[in-house]
């Protein structure tokens, strides 16, 4: 089957063989055939850890796929078992995310085909583990591209990007700003009409972020998070820095050689570059 891949990052992202997917059954093929598929479960704003409310205790364990809504189908195509979510639906498939390193950079891709009348976007997002209904900001990249957007709290896939043939396989960043986290995918009520078929999601740990060959030496970036000053040195003495937000936008962030004053940034993650002993590094900053 043919593939057409599409990467959305802000340094490169190349995946090394080997590397551990952090959501279980990745391509469904655990799941039950089944017309709506997966087990249901919406949160009504409960806490994923409080075992005691009824409504939740199925969407406790990390290890497991549920959906919100009823217009998402567990089917076969071409006898491989993908998630069909079925039109103008507000139905999503989550998956619990527990125990990330916050700040750290992760990659997350799946493969997505439409049918023939789609007209609805795909919607990939992270909500906050105690309550859903919030979003949660980190993807890193916000490079234009064409019928794929990408914001600080969403990466939308536009029916435009998609074939009615063969699965497209899309991949972006995120670096979550708390360890638990709900990986959210699907298509927002009244989106259009047709099915979108998903498959292969896969969420890992980017360890291929730092070149050794050119990464500054001696650096340290600290407190992380901060909530006012991040203090930075290195063994060289560094020549410049600069902060990218999570909308690929440079910030006004005073440096004063052994600081940089993050006090009026909102709260999010940003890219902090440093430039010492001409080499660079860039580390991910959280600024709470």
């Amino acid at each position: 089957m043919k593939k057409i891949t599409f990467m959305v990052a802000v340094l490169a992202t190349t995946l090394s063989f080997g590397q551990t997917n952090l959501l279980t059954d990745a391509g469904f093929d655990n799941q039950t055939i089944a017309s709506p598929g997966l087990t249901s479960s919406c949160n009504g704003g409960v806490s994923y850890s409080d075992l005691t409310k009824p409504e939740r205790a199925v969407a406790v364990p990390s290890d497991e796929w549920f959906r919100c809504g009823s217009k998402l189908n567990v089917k076969s195509d071409n006898s491989n078992k993908v998630l069909e979510l079925v039109d103008a639906g507000s139905t999503y498939a989550r998956h619990l995310l527990s125990g990330l390193t916050v700040g750290s950079e992760y990659i997350v891709k799946f493969k997505a085909k439409k049918s023939t009348t789609t007209a609805a976007p795909v919607v990939l997002s992270f909500k906050d583990a105690d309550d859903v209904k919030t979003g949660l900001n980190g993807f890193l990249e916000l490079t234009a591209t064409a019928n794929v957007d990408v914001t600080a709290v969403a990466f939308t896939v536009n029916p435009e990007a998609l074939s009615d043939s063969n699965y497209t396989e899309f991949a972006v960043t995120f670096s979550p700003i708390q360890s638990n986290v709900v990986l959210q995918i699907g298509r927002g009520k009244d989106q259009g009409n047709g099915s979108v078929y998903l498959d292969d999601i896969i969420f890992t740990l980017n360890t291929t972020l730092s070149n050794e060959a050119n990464t500054v030496v001696g650096l340290s970036v600290y407190p992380n998070p901060a909530s006012d000053v991040v203090y930075v040195s290195a063994a060289e003495a560094i020549e410049s820095i600069s902060l990218v937000n999570a909308l690929g936008q440079t910030v006004a962030a005073p440096f004063n050689g052994t600081s940089v004053d993050v006090a009026a940034l909102p709260h999010g993650v940003y890219i902090l570059t440093v430039v010492a002993g001409g080499k660079s590094s860039a580390q991910k900053v959280l600024v709470d």
